[in-house]
């Protein structure tokens, strides 16, 4: 049985004295030197050579991120103060391909990104979606300040996104900064979104609606326009328009 280092004196130095006889001579000075006196040998591991698991683990306390209760990125906004953080892309994907690879999707994946719209332009997030190389799976809120009028005044934006690559990995979801989080303007924006993933045009129905609701193709109220599948409904004249 192994005595304890915090004996007596007497009865260490009496153990270590019968130790060292019971161990061939090279052994004794190996092992059972006194531990500040044995020099300490630093090793260096470049970061790369490091465990994936280690790194993982690093790149959580580099990249910000929602779950450690990090503010959302922002994506797009007509004001910018010293709270706001933007989504640019931290300065640990940039450092060599291979830290890029490993750092691009923990990055988008756990961050919630924000877009603040004014006066229905979206130039900036267009511009954001369009800089990937490598187009990662992300949700974007997109939070509107202003009351869009129809639904076709979104078209423009619709025909933009359509130039974006692979605009089915970035999900936007519209928000209404008038009717609470959570709640779309109208199920009309709701179907403009819609219609600008999936690479559709609505040409179609926008010459249905010019004849319908008047000569620039707009309701008459913008809440009462209803988008549902396969076709529009108004309550002003309580007609359905197919598509």
């Amino acid at each position: 049985m192994r005595l304890s280092d915090t004996g007596p004196i007497a009865t260490r130095v009496e153990r270590d004295r019968i130790m060292a006889k019971a161990l061939p001579p090279t052994a004794a000075d190996d092992h059972w030197r006194p531990s500040l006196q044995v020099p300490c040998k630093q090793q260096t591991v470049p970061f790369l050579g490091l465990p994936a698991e280690i790194r993982n683990r690093i790149y959580h306390f580099a990249l910000p991120s929602t779950g450690k209760g990090d503010p959302p990125l922002l994506v797009a906004s007509p004001v910018w103060d010293d709270v706001m953080v933007s989504a640019a892309e931290p300065g640990i994907t940039r450092a060599c391909k291979q830290t890029r690879r490993e750092t691009l999707k923990l990055f988008y994946e756990d961050n919630d990104f924000h877009a603040y719209i004014e006066h229905l332009d979206f130039r900036g997030l267009i511009a954001w979606a369009r800089h990937f190389n490598y187009t990662p799976k992300l949700r974007v809120h997109v939070y509107m300040l202003n009351k869009a009028m129809c639904h076709i005044g979104l078209t423009p934006f619709a025909q933009a996104w359509r130039l974006v690559e692979h605009p089915e990995k970035i999900h936007l979801e519209l928000h209404s900064s008038f009717l609470g989080p959570g709640r779309r303007q109208c199920a009309a924006v709701a179907f403009t979104v819609n219609a600008a993933e999936q690479k559709r045009t609505k040409r179609a129905l926008q010459s249905r609606m010019e004849g319908e609701f008047g000569e620039k193709g707009t309701c008459r109220c913008f809440d009462w326009l209803e988008i549902g599948s396969g076709g529009a409904y108004s309550c002003s004249d309580k007609h359905w328009v197919d598509y």
